[in-house]
């Protein structure tokens, strides 16, 4: 089993990077894995491809300070699994999906049924997630999701 990769992309810094902390990001299609690369401006980027991968990297990795996931990840684990069994560890969490057989509200309840952030439906706006990210890195909560969350009815 692979386990996640981490990016420093030298060539996206701009601004101070967190040389502290992590984002963990999980997705099964390796497209949304080189796009969360983009983030490596705030703080490196561990990617994994399903959830019971991540949820080892979440466990093992201390230094792990936000996570984005996607839901649908065949044929792995899902990230409601990882926001489930994940529960326990106190950082902040969003699930990033196109929320299949579920309405965008139901899908964003259950996450934050297992303490999640909320959810970010795909496709989004990659300068949003940068915005997302660095707020929360700095915060623990991103003013700009709780908008976007009352812009969406999804609380």
């Amino acid at each position: 089993m692979r386990r996640g990769k981490v990016y420093k992309l030298s060539s996206l810094n701009s601004g101070k990077m967190d040389e502290t902390r992590k984002i963990l990001c999980v997705d099964d299609e390796s497209f949304m894995r080189l796009i969360y690369g983009r983030l490596s401006s705030l703080a490196h980027v561990v990617t994994c491809s399903d959830g019971k991968e991540a949820l080892q990297v979440l466990r093992s990795d201390a230094s792990i300070g936000l996570v984005f996931t996607d839901n649908n990840m065949p044929p792995g684990e899902s990230g409601l699994y990882l926001l489930e069994k994940s529960r326990d560890i106190v950082i902040p969490k969003y699930m990033v999906s196109s929320p299949i057989g579920i309405t965008e509200k139901a899908l964003n309840d259950q996450v934050r049924g297992y303490n999640g952030l909320g959810l970010i439906v795909k496709p989004f706006d990659t300068k949003f997630l940068q915005s997302v990210a660095r707020e929360t890195l700095a915060s623990g909560a991103s003013a700009t999701y709780e908008a976007y969350a009352r812009e969406n009815r999804l609380l």
